[in-house]
């Protein structure tokens, strides 16, 4: 301490003998963030069959016509498949897909006005926003076993502020 005391009074630097310390940050725009939400959730044991597809679930939200920007949106699980052989084998093959999710908005007579897949990690203005959906899907391969099952949980969600 004592060495630093002697470099400061060297460079006339006493600071502030009152001690005070004012700190100053960045202004904050004081803004509600909405989002929106889809869950994704399956469990499926088929015994015998051809079985797989596309699993999906949406949700959608409408603003009335506001101007948003949307400021972000994340995607999270998907499924994971297991599927053993005939009784008398021992194989077994399994795996994972990862979910999708996709966001679209639409002006008051259902056009089209942007959409996006998830992740979003930028910002997107949009004017006259009538109504958001969210989908969120996953993948399960097509398996000729015996014993076969599908779990899945995910969930998919976007954000925005009004502009």
């Amino acid at each position: 301490m004592k060495d630093i005391g002697n470099t400061a009074a060297r460079f006339m630097a006493t600071g502030d003998p009152t001690k005070n310390v004012k700190v100053t940050n960045w202004p904050v725009e004081n803004m509600a963030t909405d989002c929106l939400t889809v869950e994704l959730i399956i469990s499926v044991e088929d015994d015998y069959g051809q079985n797989g597809g596309i699993y999906s679930n949406t949700s959608e939200n409408s603003l009335g016509g506001r101007n948003i920007t949307m400021i972000g949106g994340d995607v999270n699980g998907g499924i994971t498949w297991g599927c053993f052989g005939a009784a008398s084998s021992p194989d077994m093959t399994s795996g994972s897909f990862q979910a999708i999710g996709t966001a679209k908005l639409f002006d008051s007579g259902g056009n089209l006005l942007v959409a996006f897949t998830l992740p979003m990690n930028h910002k997107i203005s949009v004017s006259n926003v009538y109504k958001i959906t969210l989908k969120i899907e996953a993948a399960a391969p097509r398996l000729w076993f015996v014993d076969r099952n599908f779990q899945g949980v995910g969930s998919a969600t976007i954000y925005w502020v009004e502009s």
